[in-house]
């Protein structure tokens, strides 16, 4: 089964909790060609009854990546996709054009939203209901304003360990 992460973005804005019971938007990021995965991923936010509001984002693939280098990457990234040293930095043209289409959706959120969330089409949960406990506990953190109001805000749900991971941009 696919590892996934989950990821809510919310910048330092007052949230309330009736704000939070409005339609969630949710980004899902989706390459052309797998249409069949698009609506697979659609139906399963839909079970899930997380949101009606589903924003569909074309993934950027490793072609468009690689054209892009220098706008989206530098050349440490560049020599280690070409001689991989280090896991840590972008291995691959593709997970800097999945990179890439993450900080897409992140420009966007800022531009029209307080928070989302950006699944990618090929997210699989196990666990509905660990889920549902990890996705809720999330949404209490924004509501009851826990998070660090300082800088925009990634909440992770981590599908192995069932953890909450929190990081502020200006520590990734």
């Amino acid at each position: 089964l696919v590892h996934y992460y989950i990821n809510i973005f919310l910048l330092n804005l007052k949230i309330s909790s009736y704000n939070l019971l409005m339609d969630i938007p949710i980004y899902l990021i989706n390459l052309k060609k797998n249409k069949e995965r698009l609506i697979n991923s659609i139906d399963r936010i839909r079970e899930l009854n997380l949101s009606e509001m589903i924003i569909i984002k074309n993934a950027k693939n490793k072609y468009y990546a690689e054209k892009n280098k220098y706008k989206y990457s530098t050349k440490e990234v560049q020599d280690n996709i070409l001689q991989l040293k280090n896991t840590k930095i972008m291995p691959t043209w593709g997970s800097l054009g999945c990179a890439i289409s993450h900080l897409e959706c992140w420009e966007d959120i800022i531009l029209r939203h307080k928070w989302a969330v950006i699944l990618e089409d090929d997210f699989c949960i196990e666990d509905k209901e660990k889920f549902m406990y990890g996705f809720n506990y999330a949404k209490n953190l924004i509501v009851n304003n826990t998070y660090n109001k300082s800088d925009p805000t990634f909440i992770t749900l981590d599908s192995k360990s069932n953890t909450v991971l929190q990081q502020n941009n200006s520590h990734t």
